[in-house]
């Protein structure tokens, strides 16, 4: 992707500086805007525009101890370089990591089977993490006040839904109810090919750490399934196969076929309910809550 210098936000050339060279963008993402090139020394940097100084204010201050846990199980992510960052301008850089992207890879003839294999690798290997001492926000493992929350959140969406697909997000809302005492467990929040930089032999790279949270492991799984099935049917089944193979989860029961439904569900219902999500993105995943809406239930 080649752009011409008048297309460049002038915000990019701060972050990045005005004589790092080959600049462009990161042609994927919904919500932040990413690019990259190569400064003067020689090196690829990354520079990221979020939706809010909040968010990524967040971002900074927790990314070292996420990318220490991270490590523990295997898995590697880019840092932020806090002296480059402007979180008041919601201006996040890291440098470059080498690997090839999930979104590349998804286009290639054997790229759906290998990026579900790498997703549900890094799937696994989240399992193992111990957030304990890291800061993070348990809501989606405590299971009464998540259904609280979506139902609060189903209803700041419901007048521009139809009644039947208000329905179906209520039903499936109720669906995560369950013991008080739920799953915990290091999430990622978007494990998608997107933010996935596969590399041979290895575990890929993780990007992306604004919706890490402790809760339930099928929320990852859910979302992978979930975004894959909606942007590139058809490479779901190979993809959504691979990676329910390599995270051990080809012999779920009903109820967690269910969830794998209902958590993307309420996911969506939480990104509705962000007072910072522009009006034609709120349109986007409305279109994709109605779409997962008619999802039959047999997904898996």
């Amino acid at each position: 992707m080649t752009l011409v210098p008048g297309e460049i936000p002038g915000w990019v050339p701060r972050a990045l500086g005005t004589a790092t060279s080959g600049l462009h963008r990161i042609p994927w993402g919904f919500t932040n805007e990413t690019w990259t090139g190569t400064d003067p020394e020689g090196g690829r940097i990354v520079a990221t525009l979020m939706t809010s100084p909040a968010r990524a204010r967040s971002v900074l201050a927790r990314a070292p101890a996420v990318a220490q846990l991270l490590t523990e199980v295997g898995l590697e992510t880019p840092v932020p370089i806090p002296e480059r960052s402007e979180p008041e301008r919601a201006v996040i850089v890291h440098a470059w990591l080498d690997g090839i992207p999930g979104m590349i890879r998804l286009g290639e003839a054997d790229g759906p089977r290998a990026v579900g294999l790498a997703a549900g690798d890094a799937w696994r290997r989240l399992g193992d993490a111990d957030p304990a001492n890291v800061d993070l926000d348990d809501l989606w493992a405590r299971p009464s006040a998540l259904v609280a929350a979506a139902r609060r959140w189903l209803s700041g969406a419901q007048a521009d839904l139809s009644t039947s697909h208000v329905a179906i997000a209520a039903d499936r809302i109720d669906q995560l109810g369950g013991p008080e005492d739920g799953v915990r467990r290091f999430v990622h929040g978007d494990l998608v090919p997107a933010n996935l930089l596969l590399r041979e032999g290895g575990p890929p790279v993780v990007l992306d750490l604004e919706t890490v949270r402790i809760g339930d492991p099928l929320l990852d799984a859910g979302w992978f399934s979930w975004i894959v099935r909606f942007h590139h049917p058809a490479a779901w089944q190979a993809a959504w196969g691979a990676f329910a193979e390599a995270a051990h989860l080809t012999d779920l029961d009903g109820a967690a076929r269910a969830r794998l439904l209902a958590l993307p569900t309420a996911r969506i219902l939480e990104i509705l309910a962000d007072r910072d999500l522009e009006q034609a993105a709120r349109g986007r995943w409305l279109e994709q809550l109605r779409a997962l809406a008619d999802t039959p239930a047999a997904l898996v």
